[in-house]
């Protein structure tokens, strides 16, 4: 007779979000999603492969959420092939703006970039991708995927809010797409604990090595609260830790989202998401979740990421 395979019980905020985030995609059924893929001459094929593997993933488990029915274009080119990105975005009334641009410039062959606008329609969704990132895939595979399920994650939220980032703080903006977009693949994986653990890992690592960076426990538990307040507005540069250099709204806004998620469940992230459209995002949340967001701050989050920040990034 087979030995029964013993079941372990999922003790971490970590391996209990990811055992929430399983229970949803395993209840959900899968959803063919009407996209069009609109790609560059020079289209990067390692990614554009990847990259059709992980929407239907994506869109399994959103399917109880968001349902596109019309079209869902993604546009993929390459820093060489980036006008002939910008005019495809033109055609959904978008563009990639003087910052993108300038970005993908400065980033050439190492060029990783995404996002998603909306237009009257829906979403649009765009990636430039350089040679060496192109390179890279099979062997940064957990990344990448996370990548391309984070962008979805955006689709979600435009179909709620009829917008990119209103209506939520910056770093749910971000932190959500982060924590989702990579929890839903390491669910690809074989040990999806153990993925999840890396990718948090080297989340939390990243501002460590680039110039201007937060590392999340190089501040005190006052000054972290300071900036995750700072961090709601969203946006970037010198009047927010959001995102870069600082990115913020992508570390610990992958720890507040996994907190939610571990603590009490997608489906009161989700009602937190929806009521926020029509009432101010941070009421909502005390309704949702019982606990004014300062308290929830001070009590629950700032200890939380401290503790995460440590341990990623001992140095």
């Amino acid at each position: 007779t087979p030995s029964a395979t013993p079941v372990k019980i999922p003790t971490t905020r970590r391996e209990k979000a990811l055992a929430e985030v399983k229970r949803v995609f395993e209840s959900n059924s899968k959803l063919d999603i009407p996209v069009k893929y609109i790609l560059s001459a020079d289209a990067p094929s390692n990614f554009v492969s990847m990259m059709q593997e992980v929407i239907p993933v994506s869109a399994r488990f959103w399917s109880d959420v968001y349902k596109p029915s019309g079209e869902f274009p993604i546009i993929v080119g390459t820093p060489g092939s980036v006008n002939w990105v910008n005019q495809e975005l033109a055609k959904y009334g978008q563009g990639l703006g003087t910052w993108t641009m300038n970005m993908i410039r400065s980033q050439g062959r190492m060029a990783s970039r995404g996002n998603v606008e909306m237009d009257e329609n829906g979403a649009v969704t765009f990636y430039v991708i350089g040679e060496e990132t192109e390179k890279s895939v099979p062997n940064n595979i957990r990344m990448m995927r996370g990548f391309v399920s984070h962008e979805y994650v955006h689709s979600v939220a435009t179909s709620i809010f009829d917008h990119r980032q209103e209506g939520i703080p910056g770093w749910s903006v971000e932190g959500s797409a982060n924590f989702y977009g990579y929890a839903i693949t390491s669910l690809m994986m074989d040990d999806p604990e153990s993925s999840l653990e890396r990718v948090n890992r080297d989340n939390l690592r990243r501002p460590y090595y680039e110039s201007g960076g937060l590392v999340p426990h190089s501040l005190t538990p006052q000054q972290l609260h300071s900036a995750l307040v700072l961090s709601e507005k969203g946006g970037g540069g010198d009047g927010t830790t959001c995102a870069e250099p600082k990115i913020l709204c992508y570390s610990a806004g992958y720890l507040l989202t996994e907190i939610l998620v571990a603590d009490h469940g997608h489906k009161k992230f989700v009602d937190w998401w929806k009521g926020s459209k029509k009432k101010n995002w941070e009421e909502v949340f005390e309704d949702v979740y019982g606990i004014h967001i300062d308290q929830w701050y001070e009590e629950v989050a700032v200890p939380y990421i401290l503790e995460e920040s440590k341990k990623a990034v001992p140095e």
